[in-house]
Order: structure tokens, then sequence, then C-alpha cells
């Protein structure tokens, strides 16, 4: 089977497809190495000692939080004030 012939199986067009990008395909093989976790290689360089890694992950989880929160009330206080501006000089 030609290389035309595979790409047209697999659903795009010979030609490149209509304007876009050219598809490169090509088969995987079956003994392909299975892909590991990104930090499998750091620890093992490092003695296998992950302590920085999570304390790293608790403080971007905490700034996470926190800037959730702080926008969070942000926009209710931006519903808020103008209502209760409205409400109190006379409106509604």
């Amino acid at each position: 089977m030609s290389a035309a012939a595979d790409v047209k199986k697999a659903g795009g067009e010979a030609s490149g497809g209509s304007g876009g990008a050219r598809q490169h395909l090509r088969p995987v093989p079956e003994s392909a190495p299975a892909f590991s976790k990104v930090g499998d290689d750091k620890l093992a360089d490092a003695g296998g000692t992950s302590s920085g890694t999570g304390r790293s992950q608790r403080w971007l989880r905490r700034v996470g939080v926190g800037g959730f929160l702080f926008f969070l009330i942000k926009g209710l206080l931006w519903l808020a004030v103008p209502f209760l501006l409205t409400v109190f000089n006379g409106g509604l």
C-alpha cells in the first residue's frame, strides 16, 4: 500500500487537507517505550527524595486558593457596592 493510501485510510487527504497544515502520519512500533512521569528522572538523580517538591506544591496550592478567594470577594463587592449604593440613595 502506498503512503497516500495510508493517509486516506487514516482519514486525511494525500494533498495535505483543505488549506491546513500537512499531516505526517507514521506508524508507532509495538515496542515503543511507555511514557513515565515527568519527575521520575529528577527523583532518581537526587537520591529519591521529594521533600522540596511537596513543599513547593503546597505553597503553590495556597497561592492559588488565596488568589481564587481574593477575586471571588472582589467580584462579589463589585456586585454588592453598586446595589447597596442604589438602595440607600433612594433608588429601587
